[in-house]
């Protein structure tokens, strides 16, 4: 028996990348990083191929707008997103660990305006194992506008499960031969 031919609907689902959502809520100081953690409900034999990160800032009430960096000078911010659920502190950008970093150095114009745009997108091409993954984010000095328990960070990750080699796989064979 053959299997019905696809519809447009389903061909565009078989083309859409998965979403992990993940949020952050705030601390009172922004320089003190926060983070979560991201299950990615990976079984043996699956990886995760990614391909982008949109994040922003937002009220915890979504109907109160947020303006997160009106009023900032010379300031940066920095989110990564890396293989360590253990650290709690950013990685070296050069880390094995560090799938992505997104840092942006924010600075006032002499006309007092400045330049922003969000939410922010991130490409990744990426491809990651872990049962895991851990989103860290801190700024460069206290960005008040986002430093309350009122504010969260939220943000996605586009990806799509594919196959991999079982982690039980190794030079010799499975370990399970062993």
């Amino acid at each position: 028996m053959t299997k019905p031919a696809k519809t447009g609907f389903e061909k565009f689902l078989d083309n859409t990348p998965q979403r992990a959502e993940f949020t952050i809520t705030m601390d009172a100081d922004s320089t003190t990083e926060v983070w979560a953690d991201i299950n990615t409900g990976l079984d043996d034999a699956q990886a995760w191929l990614m391909y982008g990160m949109e994040y922003s800032f937002e009220n915890v009430t979504p109907t109160v707008p947020l303006s997160s960096l009106v009023g900032i000078a010379d300031i940066c911010t920095q989110l990564q997103l890396h293989r360590n659920d253990a650290s709690e502190l950013m990685l070296a950008q050069n880390n094995n660990l560090v799938i992505v970093t997104h840092k942006v150095n924010h600075t006032r114009l002499s006309s007092g305006a400045i330049l922003h745009v969000e939410p922010f997108k991130v490409a990744i091409n990426n491809v990651t194992l872990q049962p895991t993954l851990r989103v860290i984010f801190r700024t460069s000095a206290d960005l008040v506008n986002i430093s309350a328990a009122t504010v969260r960070l939220s943000g996605v990750i586009f990806y799509d499960v594919i196959s991999a080699p079982s982690r039980l796989t190794s030079k010799l064979g499975t370990l399970t031969d062993l």
